[in-house]
């Protein structure tokens, strides 16, 4: 299957199925759409208490559609994640990442940022998030990258 694809930047998807077979979706990795460039606050009215939460999953209840980039905050009030990554904000030349205990996915990228000692995790708020200098996403697909909150 690999040989026949073109140089183009690819996503690999692999499903683990109930049955336990495994299955492969492979599809050209498209730009970003613009809208996924500027965010949206969603703030939870409840806790999203699910083990579904903290594992990357193709059931994601505690995620709502939207063909925007949302950015989420807790019913605590804390910041948590995007629709589609890690979220991290640059504060006085520091980098930050919630911690997983605000009921977050522990994304791969996220952790070598962290493991590379490049990110530090804190509790953040929307006071964090309106002072800070830069709003980065980051996931394993993507890597990172600069948002606006609209």
């Amino acid at each position: 299957m690999l040989k026949t694809l073109d140089l183009s930047d690819y996503r690999l998807r692999v499903l683990l199925h109930k049955s336990g077979q495994l299955s492969f979706e492979v599809s050209i990795l498209e730009d970003l759409p613009s809208t996924f460039l500027q965010a949206k606050l969603v703030q939870r009215e409840e806790a999203c208490d699910s083990p579904f939460t903290y594992f990357k999953t193709s059931y994601r209840p505690h995620i709502p559609n939207s063909d925007k980039e949302q950015v989420f905050i807790s019913s605590d009030g804390y910041l948590q994640e995007t629709s589609i990554g890690n979220i991290i904000l640059e504060i006085d030349g520091t980098y930050y990442t919630p911690p997983v205990e605000v009921g977050i996915l522990d994304g791969i990228y996220r952790k070598y940022l962290i493991q590379q000692g490049e990110v530090t995790e804190r509790y953040l708020t929307k006071t964090d998030l309106e002072n800070a200098d830069h709003i980065y996403v980051c996931n394993s697909v993507r890597g990172l990258y600069e948002i606006d909150i609209i």
